[in-house]
């Protein structure tokens, strides 16, 4: 079973009223039940968006670069392995766009040098404006 499918199941599990987590008993508030529940679905869900971008990157999968704009890769001799070494370090968060279903990237620290790049800044811009626009995610 793939990890989001997993990820998927676990939460779907865990939600309802019949759950409680051990050392809670029948006092817990449902709303902080449901907060709960949700925080584990979506842990599970950036978890494991990650793992599959990072294993799409290391397979040198034709298109996967998270770095790119107007389809031309921002840091052209940056490999793709070097990307997924970068996002599982943290030094680069994932942003995910539900419904335009694409992924770009975003550094963690915008002070450090590459951050400070004209194609990076633009490409900052451009997905900023996106996050104001539709649903995302940041995965870190």
């Amino acid at each position: 079973m793939g990890s989001f499918a997993l990820g998927y199941l676990m939460g779907m599990t865990l939600s309802g009223p019949n759950y409680t987590p051990d050392g809670y008993g029948d006092n817990f508030d449902e709303k902080e039940l449901k907060r709960i529940n949700d925080e584990m679905y979506w842990n599970a869900w950036d978890s494991a968006a990650k793992a599959k971008v990072v294993e799409r990157l290391r397979s040198h999968e034709a298109g996967a670069n998270l770095l790119t704009l107007n389809k031309q890769p921002v840091y052209p001799n940056m490999t793709q392995d070097e990307q997924a070494d970068l996002i599982e370090s943290g030094e680069l968060k994932i942003i995910y766009f539900r419904k335009l279903k694409i992924s770009s990237a975003m550094w963690a620290d915008e002070n450090r040098e590459e951050a400070k790049d004209p194609k990076y800044l633009e490409l900052l811009k451009s997905n900023k404006e996106d996050m104001q626009k539709t649903e995302y995610r940041i995965i870190e």
